[in-house]
């Protein structure tokens, strides 16, 4: 998991830095300069989201669902 973070903040960054006048800033700096956030956050974010959206019942998923885990084929 720690891999593909770092694999698709790498594709960011690299995204980022091709328009010129972005060259000299730090990653952070451009994150603020597009509004994004890392992707930490941005997944922290999701989290309570969904959680909220399940506690208040706007989606109701089946309770043997909720603990199931991912056929070897989804990973």
């Amino acid at each position: 998991m720690q891999k593909d973070k770092d694999v698709l903040e790498k594709v960011q960054r690299r995204a980022t830095r091709m328009i010129r006048d972005f060259r000299t800033l730090t990653n952070e700096e451009i994150l603020e300069k597009f509004g994004l956030s890392k992707l930490d956050k941005r997944r922290r974010r999701r989290d309570i989201i969904e959680v909220y959206i399940l506690m208040t019942n706007k989606e109701v998923i089946p309770f043997s669902r909720f603990l199931q885990l991912p056929n070897r084929s989804e990973l």
